[in-house]
Order: structure tokens, then C-alpha cells, then sequence
């Protein structure tokens, strides 16, 4: 069998990746069909001979690509990951979509909480995560300070929730936030709030927090909330998500850093060892792995 992987070149990088040592037998081809002229050429010489053409971001916009492979009787695969969604709702609502990129492809998300929105413009989708843990991690005790971490995007910071997260610190001025993926900000930030630009380590930053948050305006299932959960942290995430805790508004985070601080400033608040196990367990790399496997056949 002989996949290509299109769509947003990270995640379609990686996934070829470890499909190709999990199956050794079968051929995964990533391309950046979006920004390479390159890679648009190996995608005429491939698809051809392709059995599958799985796009890592769905679209109901133009793509020469996709059509390509659905005029050659492809199967092809869209997988709904986060700003896909809201540029094809706006073209769906105002009648500017592809009506055959909502009946051809086989819709999958890698967020739960999509499948809804999705069902508003037509697609039917199932949940099916595009990343899995290959092992458990090692528990790591908290430190001696409590701490909260976020991650805000340097060029997206109001998309990502940072007046929001301001709002929350001020409302907790004993408690420090450290913020990472931003260097700088145009307003004044309270103290209490750290920003450490770009990490290269995540891993080593939630390792020194308690409690980690996720608050952007529209977000898929964001792996820095699955780290997080699997190194055995708290997080609040304004998703419903079954292994996090939701939280919406600023005083529902206020009221839930306060009570895990207070029961941290007691000693009585343990590592977060069951959802960080039954999390490895439902996102074990391989169980993820095979099931796309099954989708591709």
C-alpha cells in the first residue's frame, strides 16, 4: 500500500514518519504540497501509483491536489486539526465551498469536541488521534513553588488567550505564570506573569509546574495539554475534554488554581497518576497507529 500524507507539513511529516517503522511493508510519503514546488511535482509523479491520500488539515476551499486525487478514484482523508474548521464554515456559510469535499473525502478529526461543529457544515467525522505515546514517562514529583504554565504564541498571543490569562493572573497575585513561546507583549503585564520566549525543552517546563493551561479562542486537541496530562500535571483546558478539567471563564480558572494551590500548600495534593495512565492507555502509539492503518485498507 502506498499512502501520501499532505496538509500541514509537520504533523504529516511525523506521521509518515512512524508509520513507515511501525509498517515497514508499506510506503508513507510526506509532501509540503502548500509551500513547495518541489514536493507539488513528487505529488504528480506519486499519485498515480497511490493508494491513499490522507490530508492532515480538511478544507472546503480550492485544492488542485485534492482534486487531482479524487478525479483519479483516490481514497482520500481529511483530518480536521483547528484553523481548517473555521475557514471552511465561514466558506460553508457563505456558499463559497467545494459541495464534493463534503461528500468524496472520509472525515476524521483529531478533536472530539469537532464532530459537533463539523455535523453544522454536513461532515460526518470520527475521532481518531494523529499522536500517540509510545511509552509511559517517568513520574516526576512537583517542585517546591507552586507554578502555572501556558503556552502563548508570540504572533498570536490574543488568539491564544492572553487577555484572558492576564485577567487571571491579576486575580491571583501570589501565584506565578510562566509563559513560554512569548518574548514580549504591547500591554503592561502584572508581575506575576513571566514570559521566557521561545523553549526548546516543553517537557522540562511542565515538569516544573502544577498546574498547566489552555485557553485559545478555537483549538484542536493541543499536545501540550497531552504532555502535560501524561507527566502526571493538572490542566485546566477550556475544551470539554474527559481527561483535563474544564474550566470557561476567567473565575472558573481562578477558582480552580486556588483550590489546587491550597491543597498543595497542604501536601495534599498527589500527582495526577490515574488520568495520566488511563491517558497513555486510550493514546498508546500503537493502538493509534493501527487504527489509522485500518481507515487507510
Amino acid at each position: 500500500m502506498k499512502v501520501i500524507l499532505v496538509g500541514l507539513p509537520y504533523f504529516s511529516k511525523e506521521l509518515a514518519r512512524i508509520l513507515q517503522v511501525k509498517f515497514p511493508d508499506d510506503q508513507f510519503i510526506s509532501l509540503d504540497t502548500y509551500y513547495s514546488k518541489k514536493d507539488q511535482i513528487k505529488y504528480l509523479f506519486h499519485i498515480f501509483s497511490a493508494d491513499v491520500v490522507h490530508s492532515i488539515n480538511g478544507t472546503l476551499g480550492k485544492s488542485k491536489v485534492l482534486e487531482l486525487g479524487m478525479f483519479l478514484k483516490k481514497k482520500i482523508i481529511f483530518h480536521w486539526v483547528g484553523t481548517d474548521l473555521i475557514k471552511s464554515t465561514e466558506l460553508y456559510k457563505n456558499n463559497l465551498h467545494n459541495p464534493k469535499f463534503i461528500t468524496y473525502p472520509l472525515h476524521l478529526t483529531d478533536s472530539p469536541w469537532f464532530i459537533e461543529n463539523l455535523n453544522e457544515i454536513q461532515i460526518k467525522a470520527q475521532f481518531v488521534p494523529i499522536k500517540g505515546f509510545e511509552r509511559s514517562y517517568d513520574a516526576f514529583d512537583f517542585q517546591r513553588e507552586f507554578s502555572v504554565l501556558c503556552y502563548i504564541s508570540q504572533h498570536r498571543a490574543e488568539y491564544y488567550g492572553i487577555e484572558l490569562l492576564i485577567e487571571i493572573a491579576k486575580k491571583l497575585p501570589h501565584i506565578k505564570f510562566d509563559l513560554v513561546g512569548i518574548e514580549s507583549y504591547s500591554d503592561e503585564l502584572p508581575p506575576n506573569m513571566i514570559l521566557h520566549g521561545w523553549v526548546d525543552n516543553m517537557t522540562d517546563w511542565i515538569k516544573k509546574s502544577v498546574v498547566c493551561l489552555r485557553l485559545p479562542k478555537t483549538d484542536g486537541l493541543s499536545f501540550f495539554v497531552l504532555e502535560s496530562l501524561a507527566l502526571q500535571r493538572y490542566v485546566a483546558y477550556n475544551q470539554n475534554f474527559e481527561y483535563s478539567d474544564y474550566c470557561k471563564s476567567a473565575d472558573d480558572f481562578v477558582n480552580y488554581i486556588h483550590s489546587k494551590k491550597q491543597l498543595f500548600d497542604e501536601g495534599n495534593l498527589p500527582l495526577n497518576r490515574n488520568i495520566a495512565n488511563q491517558l497513555v492507555k486510550d493514546f498508546k502509539e500503537d493502538k493509534v497507529l493501527e487504527t489509522i492503518m485500518d481507515i487507510y485498507k
